[in-house]
């Protein structure tokens, strides 16, 4: 008797689980964006007659029933400490976690990659830039700076400024290796903090032949929290970040604009902090192609980057120094298009990319 009756309280208990779970999952309305994983979800699939015959409604529903499942995320955090602190694993989503840092596995190199890259970058040079003072860099990972302390494979970045330098031609490389480490980037992005460049910045002046800003007439803006990329795709509870923003009146009045577009909008948006990416503050995040415009500068130069989401940080801190800072993005602006936005006379020009993207360069339009 007690067992039937113990088998009757395990069984209300799991259907009552079970259709618990689905009535919750069909009232709670759908979510639109994982800010997490900085993506949208899947929705709902159209139901037809023949999408059910072609079986594509099916296809569909498998996708979006786990993308809007009640308390995904929680479920996300305690797959991810299942793996790190149960199953002892080194990594979750290919993040690994060091002190309280958080990284992300890049390897392996792909040395035609590489390559490919120094290629694109002559390919600018001979249809835009010839007879210019050219200048290229590249920024090294966090992952760089903890290469041979710990048991997890690292890209050689030594390796990849070498290949770059028997490829790239027309352009003099500066190194910003030793002017970075690990406490200069978040810990839970991948991106440089801004607030730590300074040195970044002497280094580029004394190169380039700008006027160094003075560091000191810039005024420090906190924005707490701020949950890096890193955070979201490890699923773990990691500590948030501060992300501090650096400003003068300088940066202040300066006028940024999308020339995609021609919409205007501040240095520093801080209307992003929150969104789907925060570091979105910057340059209002990933455009192809933006201008900066400084009307109250006393020097008539001009600076072209060709950048990834780093140069965001890195430009405001320059705007001083000149009249105009042009940004473009190769990954989201094809060679051939540049040439109808921007118009390449005298300008310092300078090429910067990390690592991840020069071992990813077939993105690089």
């Amino acid at each position: 008797m007690k067992s039937r009756v113990k088998n009757i309280v395990i069984s209300v208990c799991f259907l009552a689980l079970i259709f618990g779970y689905m009535i919750v999952a069909i009232i709670t309305p759908d979510g639109d964006i994982s800010y997490s994983e900085r993506r949208k979800l899947t929705q709902f699939p159209e139901l037809t007659w023949e999408s059910i015959k072609t079986g594509e409604f099916f296809q569909k529903f498998e996708k979006y029933a786990p993308d809007q499942s009640p308390l995904r995320e929680s479920f996300r955090t305690v797959k991810a400490i299942s793996h790190f602190y149960l199953f002892n694993q080194k990594d979750n989503n290919d993040i690994f976690i060091i002190d309280g840092n958080a990284y992300k596995l890049l390897y392996p190199l792909y040395e035609k990659s590489i390559t490919d890259a120094g290629k694109k970058l002559n390919e600018v040079y001979d249809t835009y830039l010839k007879g210019m003072k050219v200048y290229y860099t590249v920024l090294p990972d966090k992952n760089t700076f903890i290469a041979g302390k710990y048991d997890y494979p690292i890209i050689d970045f030594n390796r990849v400024v070498s290949l770059l330098g028997e490829n790239v031609k027309n352009m003099e490389y500066i190194n910003l290796l030793d002017c970075l480490g690990t406490k200069d980037f978040y810990n839970t992005d991948p991106h440089w903090s801004q607030d730590r460049l300074e040195k970044v910045v002497t280094r580029l002046s004394d190169k380039i032949g700008f006027e160094k800003p003075d560091f000191k007439s810039f005024t420090k803006k906190r924005l707490y929290p701020f949950y890096g990329a890193y955070y979201g795709q490890s699923a773990l509870p990691l500590s948030p970040d501060e992300l501090i923003y650096l400003t003068n009146d300088t940066i202040e009045k300066a006028v940024a604009r999308n020339l995609a577009t021609g919409e205007t909008f501040p240095v520093y948006n801080t209307d992003k902090f929150g969104g789907v990416d925060s570091y979105d503050v910057f340059l209002n995040g990933a455009l192809p192609l933006i201008e900066i415009t400084n009307e109250n500068a006393s020097t008539d130069k001009e600076l072209i980057i060709f950048r990834d989401s780093s140069g965001s940080s890195l430009a405001p801190l320059l705007i001083g120094s000149y009249k105009k800072i042009t940004l473009i993005d190769l990954r989201y602006v094809s060679t051939t298009t540049v040439g109808k936005y921007v118009t390449f006379t005298n300008q310092d020009v300078l090429f910067m990319y990390n690592l991840a993207v020069l071992n990813n360069s077939q993105m690089l339009k």
